[in-house]
């Protein structure tokens, strides 16, 4: 069949669903790309993996072939018909993870880990090394000042540089290179999405005043964490370690399990509403999220008297995930008289659950025993302006960014991944972009610079010969004596420098 009559047919398939008369042609229309990434480790020796006994010195922190594919259907409708246009959208991925297979000093372990109940809404076939995945499936349906979005999708409602304030919706998958992808990309391919339910309705009455609200009906998808052994392994200890017995003192040496509710938030809904304003070329938003923690709080469990399961001999962690009220806004100006934009986000997060402070359980063994709550605000304001640095005919793009994270309460008795959390955290970030030779090479740098003596630094050069062939050059660096767990001070040894070879089609 021809892609002309795909379009008859699909149009009329379209006309037996909407019961309407008559519709125009409909189009179908595919993109895609295919890329070949490494990400040679600078620093080797990951201490997760260390403190696991398992390989830790790999040669690579990454290599990976990734192919996807965009179909989409667009048919419009006739005036008369109770829609304008339906459009149908589909995301095809294959993901072959080669790290394990070609980098040395690397052990065994699944380059896909995220498992749950009825995980068949990630509509993907995977083995420990090659995933293919129907990524994105929705259909959108306009008519007038009102459209419909049904499917697995993304919602994107903040705009943050190298850091998430409001673009929570989706969580995220880390389990391949974390968050560090280059700037521009950087979310784009990591944002799992969820099977919601999405609509917009623009006013009459208030030009430039629209409403967008959505709910996911019970698919809770939790963060996607690497799997233990994998080069970028971000937990010390095991899931579910056995006892050991010895024939001397001290005899026992207990196991340790790992008990996570993830299952029974499965089924839950999660949603969401926001109103979008515009006064004079200031718009901004107000919105309101209840979803349910996608990381979770990892503590002694309570269901053991001293968190010790006698039956099994273990010390049993449990990994609680609680349903957070999120409240928040954002604006974006144009600032004429200085020819830039000026952007912020805010978020608050009453009674957010944290660890509490850690307790020595045995020897040299200490764990949060509690869970504590505290009332949590970040804002991020940011300004962006396309500037003449150097003499050349085209402008440097230069975005300035502070993100501040303020939490209530004593911030004594806050532990994050078993390591003591500031009451207040404050970030800066520098993004720069410079093309020249119209366009075909530009040169980026991102910096997150951490007030308390951590930094993340990222250059990179970008090659584009014609219209199909992209070609990246960049490096991650993390330095800074901040060496706390979760600071960007402690991820010095994923240090690395990163080639990717596309082709867009």
């Amino acid at each position: 069949m021809n892609r002309r009559q795909l379009g008859k047919s699909a149009a009329a398939l379209a006309l037996l669903a909407t019961g309407v008369a008559s519709a125009a042609e409909g189009r179908f229309s595919y993109s895609g790309f295919a890329r070949a990434q490494a990400a040679y480790s600078l620093k080797h020796d990951n201490p997760n993996n260390t403190a696991l006994g398992l390989p830790d010195d790999q040669d690579f922190n990454l290599i990976k072939a990734l192919v996807v594919a965009d179909l989409e259907y667009n048919q419009p409708f006739e005036a008369g018909a109770p829609i304008d246009n339906m459009r149908i959208f589909t995301r095809w991925r294959l993901n072959k993870d080669l790290t394990e297979a070609w980098s040395g000093g690397i052990g065994d372990y699944n380059a896909f880990p995220l498992d749950y109940r009825h995980e068949g809404t990630l509509a993907r076939a995977e083995s420990e090394s090659t995933a293919f995945e129907l990524w994105e499936a929705f259909a959108d349906f306009r008519a007038g000042r009102t459209s419909l979005r049904l499917g697995r999708q993304n919602i994107v409602w903040g705009e943050a540089d190298a850091l998430r304030l409001l673009d929570i919706v989706n969580p995220l998958d880390l389990t391949q290179h974390m968050s560090f992808e280059a700037g521009g990309e950087q979310f784009d391919h990591i944002r799992i999405p969820v099977w919601a339910l999405r609509a917009q309705y623009q006013f009459r009455r208030f030009a430039g005043y629209s409403i967008d609200a959505f709910v996911i009906p019970g698919d809770y998808v939790p963060t996607a964490l690497p799997d233990r052994g994998a080069p970028f392994n971000q937990l010390p200890f095991p899931d579910n370690a056995p006892p050991t017995v010895l024939p001397v003192a001290p005899f026992l040496i207990p196991g340790l399990r790992v008990d996570d509710n993830l299952d029974d938030r499965r089924g839950d809904w999660e949603g969401g509403v926001r109103l979008l304003g515009d006064i004079n070329g200031f718009q901004y938003t107000l919105n309101y999220l209840s979803k349910i923690d996608q990381d979770g709080v990892t503590t002694l469990s309570g269901a053991y008297p001293g968190g010790f399961d006698p039956s099994t001999l273990q010390v049993v962690l449990a990994n609680r995930r609680k349903r957070l009220d999120i409240y928040g806004a954002s604006f974006n100006w144009f600032w004429a008289q200085v020819g830039g934009v000026l952007r912020g986000e805010l978020s608050y997060t009453p009674n957010q659950p944290y660890a509490g402070p850690l307790v020595a359980i045995a020897p040299g063994v200490d764990l949060p025993v509690t869970t504590v709550e505290r009332d949590t605000v970040k804002w991020v304001v940011g300004f962006d302006r396309p500037t003449f640095v150097f003499p050349t005919e085209q402008t440097m793009n230069i975005s300035l960014q502070w993100f501040q994270t303020r939490r209530g309460g004593d911030s004594d008795g806050i532990t994050i991944l078993n390591g003591p959390a500031d009451k207040n955290e404050t970030n800066f970030s520098l993004f720069l972009s410079q093309p020249v030779m119209n366009s075909q090479v530009w040169f980026d740098f991102l910096a997150v610079v951490d007030t308390d003596d951590a930094y993340w630094w990222q250059p990179q050069v970008r090659f584009t010969p014609g219209n199909h062939w992209r070609v990246a050059v960049y490096a991650n660096l993390f330095t800074g004596s901040e060496q706390r767990p979760g600071r960007l001070g402690s991820l010095s040894w994923a240090n690395e420098f990163n080639v990717s070879v596309t082709y867009q089609f």
